[in-house]
């Protein structure tokens, strides 16, 4: 039943294109922003400003890249979610109820795995 609901919600190229996406999506997460984090951190180090302004500016950068990270890790994690429910052919349905997700919330977000009206009701974070 399942597959005979994403056959009609997504068609076969429209999964191919949100595939495309999500992998473009997860490489970079993976591969984007590390040297980014790092290049930041060290051109902080060599502003002029007095010594404890610098530990200042070292202090939030670790604390902004540490968050950074935890919000990629979560990202990365629900974009191969994603990745894995079109391999399973359950792509585009609610988790929840199992329901179609509207083709305009995947649009926006092609990793989420609920519909609005699920998320809402259980308080999930997904984007």
């Amino acid at each position: 039943m399942r597959r005979a609901q994403i056959a009609q919600h997504i068609s076969e190229s429209g999964l191919d294109a949100y595939k495309v996406k999500l992998r473009a999506v997860l490489d970079r997460l993976t591969f984007g922003h590390r040297n980014e984090e790092v290049d930041a951190a060290t051109r902080a180090s060599g502003l002029p400003v007095s010594e404890s302004g610098i530990e200042l500016v070292l202090f939030c950068r670790r604390n902004l890249v540490a968050n950074r990270s935890d919000w990629t890790g979560f990202l990365t994690w629900q974009v191969s979610e994603a990745l894995e429910r079109i391999d399973n052919g359950n792509y585009g349905l609610c988790l929840n109820c199992g329901q179609p997700i509207p083709p305009k919330r995947l649009a926006a977000l092609p990793w989420v795995a609920f519909c609005i009206a699920c998320q809402e009701e259980t308080g999930t974070r997904e984007s």
